[in-house]
């Protein structure tokens, strides 16, 4: 029978307590703290409705109240009464049986309980036990009847341990723990034992509920899918349903009794690389060690769930400040770095974490999580390894990227993109010797749009695929549009991204097609990638790069010098031509450390065979100091910014196909009509 026992709203006592039994607890798939809170919160927001705070009495019968069971299965009916304890008004709500024969009801729904039951007097004698509570004792009813409780334990709980329990009940009235039961066949059967106080009545009413459980069901095949439909079977940590039932309890604890709790959002950081390079046995280790590690660093009143992936959330009681989360933060992050020994390999792993506070970062558990999401995704934008608060200018940037990202699906779906090109100079033997095609969005209300702002947001949200195959699809159209209109072969380039490259599975059947269906021989395209790029995942990254060379198309390296692995690039990829990165060319020949660096890497690149572009050239300065060390392939602003379809083919005809060309600079009369595109 669902049974709850606790201390009338509005609780002005600290130690105010509230209990649940078991029946109650498995009735709403809650543990039995948690429908305890969860009664005790349904009886708080119905005590503006008491007159003086007391309930209404239905005829002397108490007050009937209704919670929800999950899964929509309806609601557990509840009868309340009023009594007295210690000086204070106390509640006793007990389930209420639909049937009008309730007492024959309610003895039949006991009598067919897994759980053994029972009820004693207030000397502590049974007075009703069902047949689970006779059969664990291997006695019958009759037996029993009449026997005191502390008969039932066996010799190993001594007089001490009694009276441990019986204080216990007599200071909060309630107990539980182990014991073992002896049989009249002479073995001992391990069981949990629950005590639940019932308010006196008349001298046959039962002043004691007494609930057994064997510790042996822990395994049983009921116990077992129970148990994985609430934890995840890998790590063991309660799943994302589990985690939400105890956080909508505990937020009914904070908000009856005005106190504050935290979350924490954890992501472990580049788990992808580790999981895709040694192994899913090696990321499932990894993650059951990150597990113990984040439990280790918990107290006891706190949980930990697996959401997902290699994402965890915490909870942490009683916590109104931000200081005490930072606390706990600072201690995964530096439980987590400690380094890990699998199979050879020494890992040290990183986590980005979000925090928020209740209440003042949210009133509910989806915006807490989602705020504290939010929050974790700004740690991994300001470096990973940390934490990161959240706050209503995050709150601001998401909205503004929920915006963008309504516009820029919008803008795909309406024509919005187009592309700008920008010319490849040679400026050694004068001639237009390529372009790079660049993504531009014409926004209605805020005119042209750059890559820089198009590309992350396009990235984030998936977009990039679709648009990333337009932009590869007009670069080529182009390009073959260029050589239809009898002005020569111009290659084109066009710049991949991560996502792209190691997500789109069938990217290089994709180009392929593109290519095709265009009819442009592959060697006119170029795809440009980056260090930071490839690095995600390098085997992954090469392979693929392989198969585009082997389909016959160029690969360059785009802001060479800028990464962490540059050598190592040269090393591993099957490239055709480095960019020299701006941020080295626009201190040339100014700076001597950038000249030598500028110098440096001409020099490799051509005893390796590779072509150099540098790029971001402004002044003839540059240009001049670029060709008298042997890199004759430039682009820039000094020749012409990036311009229109239609602006680049008058740029073509003028500086393309057979016959001297003028010279191409943004001064000229032509390169200034182009530079106001």
């Amino acid at each position: 029978m669902p049974a709850f026992w606790g201390e009338m709203p509005p609780f002005p006592a600290p130690n105010a307590f509230h209990l649940a039994n078991a029946s109650a607890a498995s009735r709403l798939g809650l543990s039995a703290r948690q429908a305890a809170d969860l009664l005790a919160a349904r009886l708080d927001e119905l005590r503006r409705q008491w007159p003086a705070g007391r309930p209404l009495l239905e005829n002397g019968q108490g007050l009937e109240l209704t919670l929800p069971l999950p899964q929509e299965r309806g609601d557990l009916r509840l009868r309340l009464r009023q009594v007295q304890h210690q000086g204070r008004p106390h509640y006793l709500a007990l389930g209420v049986a639909d049937s009008a024969d309730e007492a024959s009801l309610a003895l039949a729904v006991l009598g067919g309980l897994e759980q053994g039951l029972a009820l004693v007097d207030v000397r502590g004698r049974l007075r009703y036990a069902n047949p689970a509570f006779t059969a664990m004792l291997s006695r019958s009813g009759r037996c029993l009847a009449g026997q005191p409780l502390t008969g039932l334990f066996s010799d190993s709980v001594g007089p001490e341990r009694r009276r441990q329990v019986w204080r216990a009940l007599a200071a909060t009235g309630f107990w539980r723990g182990p014991a073992n039961l002896p049989g009249d066949d002479g073995s001992s059967q391990p069981v949990e034992i629950s005590l639940l106080r019932a308010p006196q009545g008349s001298a046959r009413a039962p002043a004691f509920l007494v609930l057994l459980r064997p510790l042996s069901q822990a395994g049983d095949e009921s116990d077992q899918i129970a148990y994985l439909a609430l934890h995840d079977p890998l790590t063991g940590l309660p799943n994302r349903a589990f985690f939400y039932q105890r956080l909508q309890a505990a937020l009914a604890h904070a908000k009856r009794r005005r106190v504050g709790l935290a979350l924490l959002y954890l992501d472990l950081d580049n788990f992808k690389t580790i999981n895709d390079s040694l192994g899913h046995g090696v990321g499932d280790w990894l993650l059951r060690e990150m597990a113990h590690r984040i439990k280790a660093c918990l107290r006891l009143e706190d949980a930990v769930a697996r959401l997902g992936g290699d994402e965890f959330v915490l909870l942490l009681t009683d916590v109104s400040q931000p200081e005490g989360a930072m606390v706990v933060a600072r201690r995964i992050l530096g439980q987590v770095a400690e380094p890990i020994q699998v199979e050879g390999h020494e890992l040290q792993v990183s986590v980005s974490i979000g925090i928020t506070i209740f209440p003042n970062d949210g009133q509910d558990a989806e915006t807490l999580v989602k705020n504290a999401d939010l929050a974790m995704y700004r740690a991994k934008e300001q470096g990973k390894r940390g934490y990161q608060l959240f706050t209503n200018e995050l709150h601001a940037q998401a909205n503004r990227r929920l915006v963008m990202e309504s516009n820029l699906r919008k803008g795909l779906q309406n024509n919005e993109f187009l592309v700008y090109y920008q010319p490849k100079w040679d400026h050694g033997s004068n001639q237009l010797a390529g372009m790079e095609a660049l993504l531009r969005w014409r926004r209605p209300d805020l005119g042209l749009v750059g890559a820089g702002e198009i590309i992350p947001l396009a990235e984030e949200t998936g977009l990039i695929v679709p648009i990333g195959e337009w932009v590869l699809d007009q670069a080529c159209r182009v390009a073959r549009r260029i050589e239809d209109q009898g002005l020569g072969r111009l290659r084109v380039a066009v710049n991949l991204s991560a996502r792209q490259l190691l997500w789109q599975h069938d990217f290089v059947d994709m180009v392929e097609m593109v290519l095709e269906e265009v009819g442009l021989e592959p060697s006119q395209l170029e795809l440009e990638v980056t260090e930071s790029v490839v690095m995600h995942n390098l085997e992954a990254a090469v392979a693929i790069l392989k198969r585009l060379e082997a389909l016959g198309v160029r690969l360059s390296l785009d802001d060479f010098g800028t990464g962490y692995s540059a050598l190592a690039c040269l090393k591993s990829f099957p490239l055709h031509a480095l960019k020299l990165d701006r941020s080295f060319v626009v201190e040339t020949p100014g700076s001597q450390n950038s000249a030598a660096i500028v110098v440096a890497i001409i020099a490799m690149a051509r005893s390796l065979g590779l072509e150099v572009v540098a790029e971001g050239v402004e002044t003839a300065e540059q240009a001049d100091f670029l060709l008298r060390n042997h890199c004759s392939l430039m682009q820039g602003y000094y020749f012409s910014p990036p311009v229109p379809e239609q602006r680049f083919l008058d740029l073509c005809r003028a500086h393309l196909g057979p016959g001297p060309h003028p010279p191409l600079r943004a001064g000229s009369d032509l390169a200034g009509l182009l530079a106001g595109a």
